[in-house]
């Protein structure tokens, strides 16, 4: 314990004495006794987006005209990336959606030899941005049966079974509730059930394409009293979920 607190001191001691890159990097050298790179450091991080076979743009919502003075602050929240492992093979697959009305969301499967190839058409889950675009996206096996289903929250969350082989269908009568968009979101088990429930928290409760106010912004962004408090969607079982916030003391 002794000997680890002695090296903590003098990697601070040596970082605060140095002020220029090239004395963090001598520093770096002398404390760990490696050889620096052409960065000085012991690993170097390069853009291999390209290379790899990623080449989603994500783009940003065009939103209702009234909100254009805003619009890039109100939409920046819209990008969303989920890494998950369908397959249950260890190897984990990327996906991105976008915000834009009517485009295209990306599936990169992982080919396990450092690269992606894009399957979302082939899932059907690439053409799902209307009438409301994606804003947050995660996987998760809602109904038990092994497969990870997927869940697009936006102003209307929509709910996707995996069925294997034959993609992703969509699923209605869900019970997830319209009118909120969401900014983020965790799913959670509870009671022990093995089922996965939801906690959201709502990010702006007016539709954003056709708004019946434009006073959407909170009050106070250190203390605003007229926000909604975050949101408990409890899984039935069933393929349903009913919302329980108050019950479970989201109030």
């Amino acid at each position: 314990m002794k000997n680890s607190l002695g090296i903590v001191v003098v990697i601070i001691t040596a970082l605060i004495y140095v002020s220029d890159q090239r004395g963090i990097e001598n520093a770096v050298r002398k404390l760990f006794g490696r050889d620096a790179q052409s960065s000085g450091f012991a690993f170097e991080l390069r853009n291999q987006t390209k290379e790899v076979g990623l080449h989603h743009i994500h783009e940003a919502a065009k939103l209702d005209k009234r909100f254009e003075n805003v619009e890039p602050y109100v939409a920046a929240v819209g990008a969303s990336i989920a890494a998950v492992d369908l397959d249950g093979s260890g190897w984990y697959d990327l996906f991105l959606t976008t915000s834009n009305v009517g485009g295209l969301n990306r599936y990169y499967r992982n080919n396990r030899d450092g690269t992606f190839t894009d399957v979302a058409k082939d899932l059907g889950i690439a053409d799902l941005n209307r009438p409301f675009p994606a804003w947050r996206s995660v996987f998760t096996d809602y109904d038990r049966d092994g497969l990870k289903d997927l869940f697009l929250f936006s102003y209307c969350p929509r709910v996707f079974k995996n069925s294997g082989r034959q993609g992703f269908k969509e699923v209605f009568d869900h019970g997830l509730q319209c009118g909120v968009f969401y900014g983020g979101l965790n799913a959670l088990e509870v009671n022990r059930s093995g089922a996965l429930s939801f906690i959201v928290s709502p990010y702006l409760m007016e539709n954003l394409f056709a708004p019946k106010t434009t006073k959407i912004f909170p009050n106070n962004f250190s203390g605003e009293s007229n926000g909604r408090p975050a949101l408990f969607y409890q899984n039935l079982g069933n393929g349903r979920f009913v919302e329980q916030s108050k019950k479970f003391g989201f109030t």
